[in-house]
């Protein structure tokens, strides 16, 4: 299937084949005096082929490794993307597969600098459930493109009439969640050229609720908190002892700045740089464990079981929104806000899998037979969910040194 991402049609050098999006003015051909075919206008957009979508599709989805829609980078004239083979991409599909919308940049090299192309393009939407496999198809009608130069952006140019006729972008296999409350993701295979290729995206729900709150430089109006270095951290009592129920958000690591409820992802080795006030401590194994005594849970290394009975029970410590599988038990019915922010790393090739799913914290003890840093782990499973200690190793190289969120606890 021919696309508009060929890298015959975004190469450079080819101004013949986007002769709609150079930067140089082209002269004007001078007026013939047989009849020409008329050539749609932006109001006469190309027929193409189109039909209603199954619910769980409507919507706009964006690939998951992007933190955000492209549609918030269009509208704030700016730009996400970098070179390589991850897909940035955002989809916009409307119930009667008219008026759908594809975001989509793309990047080169030129001598050592970026130049990335970030295009817009209108069209419509095509399912075939009964293909051999399944297809959903975008039909190009019209586009725009912008061109950033080392982040700097150029004039809007529309997309040749002649490249839009041959745009398309297809999935194949399609499936896609439709929880009312929680995010729904939609998983296929986006057809790169002739490949297929394993892509995964998420909706944007405008009914989300707000993400947890983070700490604050001011003390809390309402409610218990400690102050860690500058900040205020709400707390809540659980089995006898007083918990924060924020992520450490101080100075140094990683930090997501599009999710800053994740808080600050540190290092084993930077645990003891930490300001923790005085009755204060990082949690040791046997905290978490009368944690989980005090929701009536034991730690669980058989990754196959279900058991609804402890995912019920260890839903009452987990955050009402983020995780992967809205399945109802993420109630935080004891205030503990168990965040699913995974690890991080920072070499980016190494980037670990997990977010949504798993609810990572450092404890203050070490394997003893390894004296690996140790970790207090909830993890929502296929069909179950379950709680874990486990050891990290410190990584085979300084990028890939697990950097892991942390609580603090105080016996009452």
């Amino acid at each position: 299937m021919k696309t508009f991402l060929t890298c015959a049609l975004l190469a450079l050098g080819l101004t013949n084949t986007l002769s709609g999006c150079k930067e140089d003015p082209v002269e004007p051909k001078p007026p013939v005096e047989e009849p020409t075919p008329p050539t749609p206008t932006p109001g006469t957009p190309i027929e193409t082929p189109y039909s209603t979508l199954p619910n769980e599709f409507v919507g706009t989805w964006f690939a998951k490794d992007n933190k955000k829609p492209l549609t918030t980078y269009w509208d704030e004239g700016t730009v996400l993307g970098e070179l390589g083979f991850r897909d940035f991409r955002t989809m916009v599909f409307t119930k009667d597969g008219k008026n759908a919308v594809e975001y989509h940049t793309f990047s080169v090299d030129l001598n050592g600098k970026t130049r990335m192309r970030f295009y817009k393009i209108t069209g419509t939407v095509e399912y075939k459930p009964s293909s051999t496999p399944r297809t959903l198809t975008f039909y190009a009608q019209r586009g725009v493109m912008r061109v950033y130069d080392q982040g700097k952006p150029s004039e809007e140019v529309p997309i040749a009439e002649s490249d839009m006729r041959t745009y398309r972008t297809a999935w194949q296999s399609p499936e896609a969640t439709s929880f009312a409350t929680g995010t729904n993701y939609l998983t296929c295979k986006r057809l790169d050229g002739s490949i297929p290729v394993s892509a995964e995206y998420e909706k944007v729900n405008p009914n989300a609720p707000a993400p947890p709150s983070v700490p604050s430089p001011t003390p809390p109006i309402t409610g218990s908190y400690v102050k860690i270095g500058d900040l205020y951290y709400a707390t809540a009592t659980i089995g006898g002892q007083e918990w924060t129920t924020m992520n450490y958000a101080g100075p140094g690591g990683i930090k997501d700045s599009d999710k800053p409820h994740y808080g600050t992802f540190v290092k084993a080795a930077d645990l003891g740089s930490i300001p923790v006030p005085t009755g204060w401590r990082i949690p040791t194994r046997a905290d978490y464990e009368k944690l989980l005594a005090s929701q009536g849970v034991t730690l669980q290394y058989n990754w196959s079981a279900d058991n609804l009975q402890t995912t019920q029970a260890l839903g009452q410590l987990m955050a009402t929104t983020g995780w992967r599988r809205e399945d109802g038990y993420s109630t935080n019915k004891n205030g503990f806000n168990g965040i699913p922010a995974n690890i991080r790393v920072t070499d980016p090739t190494a980037n670990p899998h997990g977010e949504g799913s798993n609810c990572i914290y450092w404890t203050a003890d070490r394997d003893p037979s390894t004296n690996w840093p140790i970790t207090f782990k909830i993890v929502q499973m296929t069909n179950t969910t379950l709680a874990a200690i486990v050891s990290y190793a410190p990584g085979s190289s300084t990028g890939t040194m697990p950097h892991i969120p942390v609580r603090f606890v105080r016996d009452k």
